[in-house]
């Protein structure tokens, strides 16, 4: 069964390039996970400007649905703190991606496990 793996990137900031990002991450993997990108749904219908509390809250209801979570971004914002620490409760393993290396590979071949080749699992907090 193919894995379903939650997208951690930040939103704030440069939203546009914040999301183009996010989206190339999926692209990327779609072959052998289902990315889940809170980024690429939620602004269909909730305004981040206005109703930040309402996304949060529907970014972790998604996060339930995964099989990983998956850290795209260094340093780790505010939301995606949220993220991690969401995915930890749940017992979601946490992974942190080198994006780049992801990036570079896409499109040349396909992925299949290769993406943890981009990842090390983050440990449990203290």
């Amino acid at each position: 069964m193919t894995k379903v793996v939650y997208v951690c990137h930040p939103f704030r900031g440069d939203v546009a390039a914040n999301r183009e990002r996010v989206r190339r991450i999926c692209a990327a993997v779609k072959r052998d996970y289902v990315p889940l990108a809170p980024h690429l749904i939620l602004p269909a219908y909730i305004d981040e400007a206005t109703e930040r509390d309402l996304a949060l809250e529907h970014g972790l209801t998604l996060l339930r649905g995964a099989d990983e979570l998956w850290v795209c971004a260094d340093p780790v914002s505010e939301g995606m703190a949220g993220e991690i620490a969401e995915a930890r409760r749940l017992r979601v393993p946490v992974y942190r991606i080198d994006v780049d290396g992801l990036l570079s590979r896409a499109g040349r071949e396909r992925l299949g496990a290769a993406p943890m080749r981009y990842a090390y699992r983050l440990p449990p907090p203290r």
